[in-house]
C-alpha cells in the first residue's frame, strides 16, 4: 500500500505487479501525468500515470519496480453483508504509515461509480484513504475505498473488486495494436510493440511501452525545437540534463553515431542505480532529429535482466521510423503545464554590495565599547549575513550579531546571538535606554563545541526576518529608529562578553541593498484556457535575487473551478524558471524547469492552512530568493523554505494568474494588488 502524492492532494494506491504498476482513484491522479509515490518504507518514487477512467474513477499508474511485493484481487467471491472488512491508506496525510480501519459491508449500490457497484461499509474511510485498498480478513483486495458520505455517520463507499478488474484489465493493456505496431496520431512516428508488449499513449508527445514479463521498458518523447538545432546539439542537451539527476551509482558504458529511421542519431548505453532504488538498472538512449522535433527514445530494464531482453528491445528501437514527407508545421509537445512567456531584460540600477570579507576581532574588556567592525554601507533596506565563529566553547559568555541603521551611539538596531541559545532584538531609539523589542531560545544556534553560527537578517521596510543556519527563525519589527543607517558586525554585545586575549572570528560578512526595481502595480490577469501559455503578468525586472510580493484576488467559487496562482521566478528563455504559489485546495506548490522545454520538476506541493480558499477571499504572497535559498510568505505568515538550488541564473519575474494546466476559465481573470520587485544587491 503507497501514498500518492499528486497535484490536488494526497491518496492512496496499491501496487498489482512486481514491476512496480498501482492502482488508485482517478481523482486522486486527476490530470496529472506524474505523481510522487511513497512506500511503506518510507523511499519515494516517480509514478507516471499509464491510464484512468474517470466515469468509473480508476486509474493506473508505474513506478521503477523489480520483484515488488503485491496485493492479492479478488476478482469473483464477493464478500456479503455482515462481512467484516478493513481499509488501508494515508487518512488525512497523517505522518508515517498507512492507517488500517476495521468495519462491516453494509450494503451494495448498483451504479454508483459509472456502470461499477458501490460496496457500502461503516469502515472508516478519510480524506487520503481514497484509492487504497478494502480487504477481507484473508487479506484479498475486495474494494477500492473512494469516498465518504460526510452528511452522515458511518456511510463510506469502495469499488467492488470483482466489477473493476474488468476497468482495470483495459487500463493495463494499453492502447490497441491490431497491426502490431503504435502510430502517433499527433506526430509522424511509428513503432513496432511485439506480442507481450503493451504501449501506453501517455501524452501525445509522451509513449510507454513495458514487457509484461520482465522489467524492460522503452520511452519515446518529443519535443519541439529551436530552429537550426542539430541531432549533435539537441542530443548533447539532453545528455546534460540527464547529468543533473541524483544516481547512487552511475557508468557510461558507450556512446556512438548511428542511423535510426533514416536519419543521423546518437546511442548511449549506460548503467546506473538511483538512491531510492534496491536495484540497478541498465539501458540505452538514442536522441534524432526531424522536422523541428527532437525525438529521445529511452530504454531500460533491470540489469541481470538486460542481456536477456536486449535482443527485443533493439527489434522495437529498429522498427521505428518517421515519416519524413510530413511537414514540420506540427503540434506543440503536451506539457504538464505550459511554457512561461520570458521578458525583454532591462537594467535594475548599480545596487549595493559590501563584502564578502573574513577577519578577527580582537577583545578589549576594558574599553567599555561594543566590540563591532563598520561596513561603510549605509542603509535602510539590506540583506546582511556572516558565519560567527564564537571566541571559546567553555562556561564563559559571548555574544555576536549585526547593527542596522545606525546613526551614533544610541540610534540603531541590534540582532544578537549569544552562547545560551537566545537570539536578542535590540533597539536604541536617542537615549542610553535599550528596548528589547524581541528575544526567545532557538534550537537552532549551535553552542557545542567546534560549532559555528550562520546568521542573515533581512530588513524590508518596517518589517525584517531573522535567519540562523539556514533556518527562519522569527519576523522583526523595524518600524522604530531612523529610517537609514550604518551596518556594523558585532563581535560581541552584552557587557562582560569580551575576554582578555580572545578573538571573535567571522567568514562571509556580507551587505547587499534591498531596492525597488518594479512597481508596485495593481491589475488583471486575464485566464487565457486555449492559448497554450500560463496566465501571466510579467515585469520588467531581470534578476536572481529577489524578494518579490504580491495580493491576489480569489477569482471565482472553487464550485466552478481551480486556481493557482503565484510567481514565476527567474524565468529565462523557454521558460526555464522557478514557479511558486497556491491553489484553491489550500496547498502551495513549487515547480522548477531547468532545461529549455523540459516537463517541469515538482519540488514541493504541501498542505496550508494560512491559505484562504473562500470565494470572496484574498492571498497575500510573499517569496525571498537567495542563490540557491528561498522562503515563502503566505497572509503575513512563513510557511515554507524553498530548495531554488535546481536553478539559479537571472531571469524574469512574473506574477501568475494560474500556473496548472485546466485552471483557467475563459472570460475570468485574476485581480493582483501591490506587485513590486526588489532588487537583493548588484544585479
Amino acid at each position: 500500500v503507497v501514498r500518492i502524492q499528486a497535484s490536488d492532494g494526497v491518496g492512496t494506491g496499491f501496487i498489482i505487479s512486481s514491476d512496480g504498476v498501482i492502482v488508485t482513484n482517478a481523482h486522486v491522479v486527476g490530470d496529472d501525468v506524474n505523481v510522487e509515490v511513497t512506500l511503506s518504507d518510507g523511499t519515494v518514487r516517480g509514478g507516471l500515470v499509464l491510464g484512468r477512467n474517470q466515469s468509473e474513477d480508476i486509474a493506473l499508474l508505474i513506478i521503477d519496480g523489480y520483484q515488488m511485493p503485491t496485493v492479492e484481487l479478488s476478482s469473483s467471491g464477493r464478500p456479503k453483508v455482515g462481512d467484516e472488512v478493513l481499509a488501508m491508506g494515508y487518512a488525512l496525510d497523517l505522518p508515517g504509515t498507512a492507517s488500517l480501519t476495521k468495519g462491516l459491508v453494509s450494503a451494495f449500490r448498483p451504479n454508483a461509480f459509472g456502470s461499477l457497484t458501490a460496496l457500502q461499509t461503516d469502515t472508516a474511510i478519510n480524506s487520503g484513504n481514497s484509492g487504497g485498498p478494502l480487504v477481507d480478513l484473508t487479506g484479498r483486495v475486495v474494494g477500492i475505498n473512494t469516498s465518504g458520505y460526510t452528511e452522515a455517520e458511518g456511510i463510506n463507499f469502495a469499488i467492488v473488486m470483482d466489477e473493476a478488474m474488468s476497468v482495470i484489465d483495459s487500463l493495463n493493456n494499453g492502447e490497441s495494436v491490431p497491426l502490431g505496431k503504435f502510430v502517433s496520431g499527433t506526430y509522424p512516428f511509428t513503432v513496432a510493440v511485439p506480442i507481450g508488449w503493451r504501449v501506453y499513449e501517455v501524452t501525445p508527445s509522451y509513449v510507454y511501452l513495458r514487457d509484461e514479463d520482465s522489467s524492460a521498458e522503452i520511452t519515446i518523447t518529443v519535443q519541439v525545437l529551436q530552429a537550426g538545432i542539430s541531432t549533435d546539439q539537441f542530443a548533447d542537451t539532453q545528455t546534460k540534463l540527464g547529468s543533473t539527476q541524483t544516481f547512487a551509482s552511475y557508468e557510461k558504458n558507450s556512446t556512438r553515431e548511428m542511423v535510426l529511421a533514416a536519419l543521423p542519431a546518437w546511442e548511449i548505453i549506460e548503467t546506473w542505480e538511483r538512491p531510492e532504488n534496491d536495484f540497478h538498472h541498465k539501458g540505452a538512449e538514442y536522441f534524432l532529429v526531424s522536422g523541428g522535433r527532437g525525438f529521445s527514445i529511452f530504454t531500460q530494464s533491470e540489469r541481470s535482466e538486460w542481456d536477456v531482453i536486449r535482443p527485443a528491445i533493439d527489434q522495437i528501437i529498429a522498427s521505428f521510423t518517421i515519416d519524413l514527407s510530413v511537414s514540420s508545421a506540427l503540434p506543440t509537445a503536451t506539457q504538464t503545464t505550459t511554457p512561461v512567456p520570458t521578458v525583454t531584460p532591462v537594467s535594475t540600477g548599480t545596487g549595493v554590495q559590501f563584502g564578502p570579507v573574513d577577519g578577527n576581532l580582537d577583545h578589549d574588556p576594558d574599553s567599555g565599547n561594543v566590540l563591532s567592525y563598520s561596513s561603510g554601507v549605509e542603509l535602510r533596506n539590506v540583506v546582511v549575513e556572516a558565519t560567527f565563529v564564537p571566541p571559546h566553547y567553555d562556561t564563559r559568555s559571548w555574544s555576536s550579531g549585526f547593527m542596522l541603521r545606525d546613526a551614533g551611539p544610541v540610534e540603531h538596531h541590534a540582532i544578537v546571538i549569544d552562547d545560551m541559545g537566545n537570539w536578542y532584538h535590540k533597539l536604541r531609539e536617542g537615549t542610553n535606554n535599550v528596548e528589547t523589542v524581541a528575544s526567545k531560545y532557538s534550537p537552532h544556534i549551535n553552542t557545542s563545541q567546534g560549532s559555528t553560527n550562520h546568521v542573515r537578517v533581512i530588513a524590508l521596510e518596517d518589517v525584517g526576518w531573522l535567519f540562523i543556519n539556514g533556518n527562519y527563525i522569527a519576523e522583526l519589527d523595524l518600524s522604530g529608529g531612523l529610517e537609514t543607517g550604518t551596518v556594523f558586525l558585532l563581535g560581541s554585545w552584552f557587557r562582560g562578553d569580551q575576554h582578555a586575549g580572545e578573538t571573535t572570528g567571522f567568514e562571509g560578512f556580507t551587505v547587499r541593498s534591498l531596492q525597488t526595481v518594479y512597481g508596485p502595480e495593481a491589475g488583471a490577469i486575464d485566464h487565457n484556457s486555449d492559448d497554450g501559455n500560463i496566465d501571466t503578468r510579467s515585469s520588467t525586472a531581470w534578476l536572481a535575487n529577489s524578494v518579490v510580493e504580491a495580493r491576489f484576488d480569489n477569482p471565482y467559487p472553487t464550485s466552478e473551478g481551480n486556481w493557482s496562482p503565484g510567481f514565476a521566478l527567474r524565468n529565462s528563455e523557454f521558460g526555464v524558471s522557478h514557479v511558486v504559489g497556491i491553489t484553491s485546495k489550500g496547498y502551495l506548490y513549487h515547480y522548477v524547469r531547468t532545461e529549455p522545454l523540459a516537463t517541469w520538476e515538482k519540488v514541493q506541493y504541501t498542505f496550508s492552512k494560512h491559505i484562504a480558499t473562500g470565494p470572496s477571499g484574498s492571498n497575500s504572497l510573499r517569496v525571498i530568493a537567495l542563490a540557491g535559498e528561498g522562503w515563502l510568505f503566505i497572509n503575513g505568515a512563513y510557511v515554507s523554505e524553498l530548495d531554488l538550488s535546481g536553478w539559479s541564473m537571472q531571469g524574469g519575474i512574473s506574477a501568475v494568474g494560474n500556473f496548472f494546466s485546466g485552471h483557467s476559465i475563459a472570460g475570468k481573470s485574476t485581480n493582483f494588488y501591490g506587485f513590486v520587485v526588489w532588487s537583493v544587491g548588484d544585479e
